[in-house]
Order: C-alpha cells, then structure tokens, then sequence
C-alpha cells in the first residue's frame, strides 16, 4: 500500500469523525453547565457541523494545489529571468529517436510505463515534459 493512499485514507477518517465528536464534546460541555438541552438546539449544533464539512473536505486539495502553484510560479519565474539568446539554426540531424518504446522508473512500487509510438527531436528544437508538478 503505498503511502500516499495511506495519508489520504487518515485524512478522509479525520474529515468524517471530527464533526460529531466536536458535536459531542460541545453536547456533554452544555449538559454539564446548563443542564438538559432542547431538540432546537441540538438541531441547530449538528447542522452547523454539517455545514464545516465540506471545507475540510475541499482544504487539503487547495492546500495541495496552492503548493503545486507556488512551485510552478517559481520554475517558470527562473525560466523567464534567463538570459535570453538567439534562436540556433534548426537542423535536419535527429538527436533523440524513439519507436514503439515503453519506458519505465527502475524500482517504482507502481508499475507506471510511458509508452512512446513515435517521437523524434532535432537539433535546435524546444521540447516540454508537461505533467503534474513533482511526477
């Protein structure tokens, strides 16, 4: 199992069982200072609750995602201070070919493969690796 899943399983685990258990603490707080609650305020407390689910659903995907932008924001920040040059001559010489390959990271727990039917790069041209930030 890899960890990845592992922290998004104890997060999914915190997400659902902290709104009753905060319920329920502020239950018993109440009953021990004021005394027996009415079914409006017990209504009231669980809807409240409710209604914070869903940003601690959605926080660790904006936390993820604020991070995935600051780290591309600073890629593309030391890529644009570059000194800039002059665009080389483009050539017909081919210096990296690939047919039919299937590539793959040695060791990976995950059987990722990149399958390549074609690819070809010539000398002077620019090529992106485009994907998610940090695979």
């Amino acid at each position: 199992m890899s960890r990845t899943a592992v922290i998004k399983t104890i997060n999914l685990c915190v997400v659902f069982a902290v709104p009753p258990l905060i319920a329920m603490v502020i239950f018993a707080t109440y009953v021990f200072n004021k005394g027996p609650f009415d079914s409006t305020f017990a209504f009231t407390v669980l809807s409240l609750f409710n209604t914070l689910r869903f940003p601690l659903v959605v926080l660790p995907k904006a936390l993820r995602g604020s991070s995935e932008a600051a780290a591309s924001l600073s890629r593309l920040e030391k890529y644009l201070l570059l000194e800039e040059h002059d665009d080389p001559p483009k050539s017909k010489i081919t210096e990296a070919r690939f047919k039919d390959a299937v590539l793959g990271y040695p060791g990976s727990k995950e059987e990722f493969r990149l399958q390549l039917p074609h690819f070809e790069v010539k000398s002077g041209e620019v090529v992106a690796v485009v994907g998610r930030v940090g695979s």
